[in-house]
């Protein structure tokens, strides 16, 4: 094992996003990786094709378990010597309205898209420190920016992590820890893709787009390798939208419908 060779820690990183991201930052950053996720026949199939690449191993953690994350990512700085980077993958995400909201749904949801995202970074910290810096890079979305009433815990967790990162960003400036967010608009993703089912739902999306197609995870796996090797400490405390333009252009001009 080559201790000098810097780790990259993906919770969620068995599927999707996660897993294009930590594909990529083994075969082009050539970190070694540590996958976290709930779902070990995912994760052991993740592994099966990182491991070619690059150094990797899966652990399984259902990270609403504070001590259990904690323990894991001891359990990761222990097996790899260091920990450099911490992308956040893992969220959930449904529809849901107002008064159908549950106190159980509410506790579950901000357990695992805001709550488990501040202590999973909470815990890499010790160990960036040890290396000198590091880079965590959190999951948050356009829904933190825009409301569509049908995503109220989900756009509320990520409207809080927004404030989040720009306080964890000043708090581990001296630490030389920079910290941003990376906030894709729809993402084909297994989780997302169900909607390619719905009658007009893809015109709907490509009308409110600059991009002319569909966002795909490896979109947004490019735009988290920026963000792990940064090289300026100049960009920290960002979201970085990859969202095709959707923010700025909601409804393209008759002559941009490409």
């Amino acid at each position: 094992m080559n201790n000098e060779k810097k780790v990259a820690v993906l919770t969620g990183g068995a599927g999707g996003i996660g897993f294009q991201t930590a594909k990529l930052l083994a075969a082009e950053a050539g970190y070694r990786i540590a996958i976290i996720d709930i779902n070990e026949a995912m994760g052991q199939q993740a592994l099966s094709e990182i491991i070619p690449i690059s150094e990797a191993r899966y652990y399984q953690c259902d990270l609403t378990d504070i001590a259990a994350l904690r323990q894991t990512i001891d359990q990761i700085a222990q097996d790899f010597g260091r920990i450099d980077a911490l992308y956040c993958a893992a969220g959930i995400t449904k529809h849901l309205r107002v008064m159908d909201i549950t106190e159980k749904q509410w506790d579950q949801y901000m357990n695992l898209d805001l709550k488990a995202q501040f202590f999973v970074s909470q815990a890499v910290v010790p160990y960036m420190r040890a290396v000198g810096g590091g880079r965590i890079i959190h999951f948050s979305s356009i829904l933190g920016a825009i409301s569509d009433g049908k995503h109220i815990l989900y756009g509320g967790a990520k409207t809080a992590l927004r404030s989040m990162v720009r306080e964890e960003a000043v708090d581990l400036w001296c630490d030389n820890i920079q910290v941003n967010a990376v906030a894709p608009a729809y993402v084909i993703t297994p989780l997302v893709s169900r909607h390619l089912k719905e009658p007009g739902w893809k015109a709907t999306q490509l009308k409110q787009m600059l991009l002319p197609r569909l966002i795909k995870p490896e979109d947004v796996a490019k735009a988290l390798k920026f963000l792990a090797i940064c090289p300026t400490p100049a960009f920290n405390a960002q979201v970085l939208y990859v969202d095709g333009g959707y923010l700025n252009f909601r409804y393209k001009p008759d002559y941009l419908n490409v």
